[in-house]
């Protein structure tokens, strides 16, 4: 069954690929939280859902734009073979959503409930080879993070 957590990981995935694919940046002189707000405003939620879980999602977007140059970091410094500007969007934004929920926000989510959601966003929005691409980058974040200790 689907949780209120899980679509909101659902939503904020597709509002970091529209942010990534540059969709939003016509509005620049708007915060990132503004535009995800915008976002929402304008998305139609699954049958059965009213509303996401903002509380979440506000914290996520705002760790969002404190952190994401250094996330690129980590990604540019893990995934080699892979330079970042050739990571599919829809990659990128569910590796971000898993760092964002591991790293910086202030109820961190287990390295393994990250991952395995990860994996989850990866084969709703893609496929097989995805997920596994995904789950060796975020394997790796979580090793140089020190996550398993």
């Amino acid at each position: 069954m689907l949780t209120k957590k899980t679509l909101t990981r659902r939503v904020l995935v597709q509002f970091f690929y529209s942010y990534f694919f540059n969709l939003l940046f016509s509005l620049q002189n708007n915060s990132i939280l503004d535009l995800f707000k915008l976002f929402i405003k304008n998305f139609e939620l699954e049958d059965g859902f009213e509303e996401i879980n903002f509380e979440f999602s506000e914290e996520i977007i705002s760790a969002f734009s404190l952190h994401k140059e250094d996330i690129f970091q980590k990604i540019k410094k893990i995934a080699t073979e892979h330079p970042i500007e050739k990571i599919p969007l829809i990659d990128k934004s569910i590796i971000f959503l898993a760092i964002l929920e591991m790293l910086y926000i202030s109820e961190k989510t287990p390295f393994k409930v990250a991952t395995d959601e990860a994996i989850e966003l990866a084969k709703f929005f893609k496929d097989e080879s995805s997920a596994s691409f995904i789950n060796g980058v975020l394997a790796k974040i979580i090793d140089d993070e020190n996550l398993e200790k």
